[in-house]
Formats: C-alpha cells, structure tokens, sequence
C-alpha cells in the first residue's frame, strides 16, 4: 500500500455544521434567474387563460343580474378588501377584464414586469373578490405566486426589459444573476401545499381504506372523458390513492435531492395529469406543474435546452453582418443574440479582415448603411428586408414577421428603417458612439 492510499474502510469524515453559513446559502446566495424567467412567461400564460375562460361569462359573474351582486360579494368577503369592483362604476367588469388581459399580456413578455406584476396581483384578487363562488384553489395559488413576484427580480430574464437593458448596456449578456429568495417561498409554499394535502386525507377514512379516487372516478360530471375500464375497477381506484398519498407525501422532502428529484417530480406530472382527468379544476394543475420549474437550477435548464437545440435544429447558422464601429449597431447585435434562443444567426463585424477574407462577396460599404444576413441560398437581404427575414428565425419575431407583409408596410418600413441609419447616432446604447461613414 502506498503512503497516499487509503485503507478501503476508512470512515468519510462529514463536512463540519455550518447553519447559520448554510441558511444564508439557502436564502441568499445569488442565482441564475433563467429558471424564474421562464416561470414568469409560464405563469403570464395561465392568467391570460383564465381572463380569457371567464371572458363569456362576464354577465353571468361579475354583474348586478349575475348569480352574486356586489353587495352580496361584499357580505362574502367584508371589507376592507383589495377588488376594484369596490371603486369603479357597476357592470365595469369588460373594462376590468380588457385593461387585465393588457397588463397580463405585458406581464408575460415582461415589459414594466414589476408594475405589471402589482396591477395583475391587484386584479386577480379584484376577480376573486368579486365572486368568490367561481374560484377554487388554483385562484387562490396563483394570487398568492404574484404577491411573492412582487419581490421577485423574475422581470431580468427572458422578458423585453432585459432586451432594453442590453441595449443599454446596463445588463451583462451573459447569464442574468440575482437574489432568488422569492423563488424559495415559492418552492416552499409548493411543499407545504402537499404536506398539508396528505396531512389532510389520512386523518380521514376514504383514502386510507383506497376508495378515495374510486368516487372520484364515479362522478362523470367532473371528467373530461369516460373511462369505464378505470372507473370500475377497484384494484385501480385503490392503486391511485396509494399513489396520490405516495407522491404528495414524499414530494415535500425528495424534491430537495438531485438524486429523488426527477422521479419525485415525474410523480407529480402523472398525479396532477390524473387530476385534469378526473376533476378538471380550472388553471390548477398548469400552475403548479409550472412552479417544478423552480426546483431545477437556471444553469440545468440552459444546458437542457442547448442539448435540445443540438438535437433537434442541425443546420448551420445564416451569416449576418453589421458595423462593428458602431455602438447602435453593437448593442443591437448583443439583443439579437439574446433573442436568437435557437443559434439560428451567426453575427459578425463586416469591418474585421478575418470576415473580408472569408465572405469575398461581402460589400463592406452596404454593411456600414444596413444590417446584412446572406441566405443558405446565397441571396443578400439588408435593412428592413434582413430583418423581416430573421423575424422567422427569432421566437420573439414571430408575432411581428407576418405583420411585415401587409401592403403599405414594407413602403413604411424601408423608409423608417433609413431614417434609424442615418440618425443612430442620437439613440443611447451603452456606452459606444457611432460615426456615420462619410
């Protein structure tokens, strides 16, 4: 045995207690906010699709000839209370749920996220006070996910704000860092979510006898379809409530583990998939599958979607060039590549030699007036026709690209475009200066 060789059996010496190190590391420590980012996107899907499942009732449930008058909402929830219904004229809910589905619209791409997210908060409590009768525990949920994003610097990844501090050079373009300690409520009012849910069913007789999910089964009013192998058989019906008390009583401990998570979380998908089938609670099981994002690291997600990428899209990226002496066109660049989420753009400076001597056809003159990208076709297409193209291959761009082809608009667009060209010089973007060439 050699002086450095340890003796097989020799006991592992445990890392020394730290808690007070470890509960500041827990709370504190900065994070990748990609993961929260995309929580955010996520969630602002979920609000629009509630206003949007409440939309044709509106009549039904937020007016004075609906099943609960704003009188009788406020004997339900006695003031004080947050509901706009309180301050604004009767019969106001289309107007409420228009400026709602605005400011969730801007919520989800996250523009002005932080005053975004107090107008939403503030409306879906309004909603929720307003007919208490129609919400359930996903309403309640998701109210209480948007007063935690109050605090949550969730609007610095993935959202336009980001872009606009790219541009202005005030964010790093590598990974957005913050304080996460709202993204630890979040995870721990998930746990406590199902802790308090298995809590609850063992006290009781029906899921601890296995008949709970069998009723469940029976009532064909709440499923979306009929399963009668399923709902007939009490061998499943107990299987399920076993496996329900399983998943919701591990999830609050195995989800802390690298090791337990990813089954504990595939658990969670099949429990909440059988949920929707069996119960069809509105936004519920959306909302919370979405919150299992949290339980992975920003860093676990990027790398997840960059082996995805290379998967799935193998084509090689379309040249683009632009004025590297720039600093409009610079800090454009660094907001081109954070949009291009697919790697589908390779952006270069047309005033490097490297690039002159690679791309003989490139005109470094035109590169100085209007953004260039070269096709797998060999065509050019610069200025507004360049980015009309690459509208498609941005994920961002794809609302917008269609908009490009109306008649008139391609008229505007040159125009307006040249005018930026001529005039970049007067628009702030970090910390770079633009000499237009003579």
């Amino acid at each position: 045995m050699t002086p450095h060789s340890s003796a097989p059996n020799e006991a592992r010496v445990p890392p020394p207690l730290r808690p007070i190190h470890d509960w500041n590391d827990f709370w504190f420590r900065p994070q990748n906010l990609t993961a929260l980012g995309l929580f955010r996107v996520l969630l602002g899907f979920i609000a629009l699709s509630k206003l949007f499942l409440l939309l044709p009732f509106l009549k039904s449930y937020f007016s004075e000839r609906g099943v609960l008058t704003l009188a009788q909402s406020q004997l339900s929830r006695p003031l004080p209370r947050i509901c706009l219904f309180d301050y604004l004229p009767v019969n106001s809910a289309p107007v409420i749920f228009g400026a709602l589905i605005v400011v969730a619209a801007l919520f989800t791409f996250g523009l002005g996220t932080r005053l975004m997210t107090i107008l939403l908060w503030i409306g879906m409590l309004s909603i929720d006070a307003r007919n208490p009768w129609i919400i359930n525990s996903g309403d309640r949920l998701l109210s209480l996910i948007l007063f935690f994003g109050l605090f949550s610097p969730w609007g610095e990844a993935i959202s336009l704000d980001r872009l606009r501090a790219l541009f202005r050079g005030d964010a790093p373009s590598n990974a957005p860092i913050g304080p996460a300690w709202t993204l630890r409520l979040i995870q721990l009012q998930v746990c406590m979510m199902y802790f308090w849910s298995t809590l609850a069913k063992v006290r009781g007789h029906d899921w601890l006898a296995g008949e709970a999910v069998y009723w469940m089964m029976r009532n064909t009013e709440r499923a979306r379809w009929s399963l009668p192998f399923l709902s007939h058989s009490m061998i499943v019906a107990n299987l399920l409530a076993y496996f329900t008390l399983l998943v919701e009583g591990l999830f609050p401990f195995a989800v802390w583990s690298r090791r337990t998570r990813p089954y504990i979380l595939a658990g969670g998908l099949a429990l909440h998939l059988g949920i929707e089938q069996m119960m069809t609670i509105q936004i519920f099981g959306p909302l919370v599958l979405s919150t299992y994002l949290l339980f992975y690291r920003g860093e676990e997600i990027a790398a997840a979607w960059e082996s995805l990428r290379r998967r799935v899209w193998t084509a090689p990226p379309t040249p683009a060039f632009y004025d590297g002496t720039c600093g409009f066109c610079t800090q454009s660049v660094v907001v081109l590549r954070e949009m291009d989420v697919f790697h589908r753009l390779d952006i270069h400076s047309a005033r490097d030699p490297r690039v002159q001597a690679a791309i003989p056809d490139l005109d470094v003159a035109r590169a100085d007036r209007e953004f260039l990208v070269k096709t797998p076709q060999g065509h050019w297409h610069g200025g507004f026709y360049a980015i009309r193209w690459m509208l498609w291959r941005l994920p961002a761009g794809w609302p917008l690209a269609p908009l490009l082809y109306l008649p008139g608009v391609p008229w505007l667009g040159v125009r307006l475009y040249r005018w930026v060209a001529d005039h970049r010089y007067l628009f702030k973007a970090g910390s770079g200066t633009c000499a237009l060439p003579q």
